[in-house]
């Protein structure tokens, strides 16, 4: 699920959104906001141009924290949709329960290359490779953060 770094009162399920006071954003308001947080550099500079209030996105969250096949568990939460209940986000010790939180990924750079599906409003807008030549910077639930190789 990809993550816009625009965000304005109407985008509830945005992480940008849900982390206001954490990170010390302004408060949603009908006018977009931008997120500089959610917002890489290299994805500022090799993103191609869209049309002004297209969805934009520069990391993916992690949808699965669950390695297994089977049980799909976001750690994020999902909100109501289609008559599916809401999920509630994890703590962070629940996050241990399914791997290691050194290894679980929160969230990563988004390009064409990993982005999940062609019916998304965003993949447009996202670079072809990715933003950091051979690697992508991925986030782990540990707060650390590393630069993973991408196969070719």
């Amino acid at each position: 699920m990809g993550q816009p770094f625009d965000f304005a009162d109407a985008d509830s399920n945005s992480l940008p959104y849900l982390l206001v006071s954490q990170l010390s954003l302004p408060a949603p308001t009908s006018v977009s906001v931008r997120a500089e947080v959610f917002l890489c550099p290299s994805y500022a500079r090799l993103a191609p141009g869209v049309p002004a209030g297209s969805e934009r996105v520069s990391f993916l969250v992690n949808k699965d924290i669950d390695p297994g096949p089977g049980l799909t568990v976001p750690p994020f939460g999902y909100p109501p949709k289609n008559g599916n209940p809401q999920k509630n986000s994890l703590m962070l010790g629940d996050i241990n329960r399914y791997q290691p939180s050194s290894d679980a990924l929160a969230l990563t750079d988004a390009d064409v290359a990993n982005s999940p599906a062609n019916n998304n409003p965003w993949k447009a807008a996202l670079p072809l490779r990715p933003v950091h030549g051979n690697y992508r910077n991925e986030l782990r639930f540990d707060w650390h953060v590393e630069a993973v190789r991408v196969a070719n």
